[in-house]
Parts: C-alpha cells; structure tokens; sequence
C-alpha cells in the first residue's frame, strides 16, 4: 500500500506542495520556527530573500525573536 504525500502550506508564496512518500516537494527550515518552504520559493531566493517582498517573514522572525542575518543586497540570508 502506497501512502499518500502529505501537503503543506509555504510560508513564502502561500502555495500548497506534497511531502511524504517519494515527493519532497519542500522542507521545513527549523532555524525559522519550523515554517514549510516549497522547493520552488527555496530555488527562486537562493541568493537570499527580499524583505519588501515577504514582510509576513520578517514579522515572523520578530515575534518568535529568531535572529536572521542580511546579506550584501539586504537579503535575509537562509539559515
């Protein structure tokens, strides 16, 4: 019997991806609280993450006091 993949929200573009089962279609990032991260947001940022362009990150970061590091761009670098 084969299980089905499990689906999961990402915290980035909001769109739901599978995991489980042969499909790793993203991650968590435990560093950041454990949020899902989709294989395609993970791909597109990889030079880091434009904090214009996902507030909802930073403000997550904030509340939980995770600390986050920018790069040269300004970008929040992945842990």
């Amino acid at each position: 019997m084969t299980e089905t993949p499990s689906k999961y929200e990402c915290f980035l573009c909001l769109q739901l991806f599978e995991l489980g089962s042969g499909v790793y279609a993203g991650k968590p990032v435990s560093r950041w609280g454990g949020i899902m991260v989709c294989n395609g947001c993970r791909g597109s940022n990889c030079d880091g993450i434009v904090p214009s362009a996902q507030p909802h990150l930073v403000e997550h970061l904030q509340s939980k006091g995770i600390p986050y590091k920018l790069n040269e761009n300004g970008w929040i670098e992945w842990p």
